[in-house]
């Protein structure tokens, strides 16, 4: 084959009128200008138009693996296109009162999946991926094995996602509380079953935001709402928020309170202490907008124990628990 006249599918008209295109003839600056119309078109994310450009970069490479196009850097278009990798979207941040205000207002076991989430940073596909031979109460260590996502079981997003994480007092007696309450208690029985499954699979994380935490977060004024002609609170915040906003929340919280950031690397079980870096200097950074709002300062302090409410919650200490156990070892 004439590596010429190697052609690719150019079913959309992306690069010019002709159904097929030349693959050596198209230009990086066509790919950029493609990049850009997809993200004005249909909204996606930074890191996403970065995942197409490294799919047809792959598709490229391929091509000069076996042969059909030089094998040489001008062969492959895709290495000069310049593409955003880093996303736009700024994460909702919770202050620790904020949260457990949230929690009081959730029944179990959504109060224990909740309280999970806010203490320990574990993503809700890891929570949800939970079974009881993962949760050891007499070494006080939760063992991230496995996720949920879209009614699939998934590896854990990478091997520092696989370490251990640590089981706070508070946590494990709530956690405790619902394993002998929940039917589903055997080790290999899942920590938040669905019911209706009769406990053969785990609970679905977007229908827990949307019937859940989401209303909880509107009740407490955490998200914007206005009451309709019944009196009813109605959610009407544009916002993106779910689980993975308690997981930004902790890690803000341990860096108000001045912990390193490699200690913030391994409480988030990031693969690279540059993601967690970018994660979180950028949002303290923003002020008012990053951590909570413009009282953090005043709200993000360490503070006692406090004596154990009806609720079953230690007052607003107790959020987020992984940060006040480990937030005073990693800072000055």
């Amino acid at each position: 084959m004439n590596a010429r006249n190697l052609c690719i599918f150019n079913s959309d008209g992306v690069f010019g009128n002709d159904r097929y295109r030349v693959a050596l003839s198209v230009e990086p600056l066509e790919v950029e200008q493609w990049l850009k119309s997809l993200k004005g078109q249909e909204g996606l994310a930074n890191a996403t138009l970065d995942r197409t450009r490294r799919v047809m970069s792959l598709v490229y490479k391929h091509g000069q693996r076996h042969g059909l196009i030089p094998r040489n850097q001008e062969s492959n278009p895709m290495r000069f296109v310049r593409c955003k990798t880093t996303s736009e979207y700024e994460a909702m941040i919770l202050t620790p009162e904020q949260a457990y205000e949230v929690l009081l207002n959730l029944r179990e076991p959504e109060r224990t999946l909740t309280l999970l989430a806010a203490g320990t940073g574990l993503r809700i596909s890891e929570c949800l991926g939970l079974q009881w031979q993962d949760v050891s109460f007499a070494e006080a260590v939760i063992q991230v094995r496995r996720t949920w996502t879209c009614g699939q079981v998934g590896w854990p997003k990478s091997k520092a996602s696989k370490g251990p994480v640590p089981l706070h007092p508070l946590l494990a007696e709530f956690m405790f509380r619902w394993k002998r309450k929940t039917p589903y208690s055997q080790p290999g029985d899942w920590v938040f079953p669905s019911l209706k499954l009769k406990g053969r699979q785990p609970r679905v994380g977007n229908m827990l935001v949307e019937n859940y935490l989401r209303p909880a977060a509107v009740k407490v004024g955490v998200l914007l709402s206005h009451r309709d002609d019944e009196g009813t609170l109605v959610d009407d915040d544009p916002r993106r928020f779910g689980f993975h906003n308690l997981r930004h929340s902790l890690a803000s919280f341990l860096v108000r309170i001045r912990t390193d950031p490699k200690t913030v690397q391994t409480l988030l079980r990031h693969s690279d202490v540059k993601l967690t870096l970018q994660l979180l200097y950028p949002q303290c950074e923003r002020g008012s907008h990053g951590c909570g709002g413009g009282n953090a300062d005043r709200n993000f302090q360490p503070r006692r124990r406090q004596k154990r409410t009806e609720s079953g919650l230690g007052g607003q200490d107790a959020i987020p628990l992984t940060a006040l156990e480990y937030g005073g070892q990693g800072g000055s």
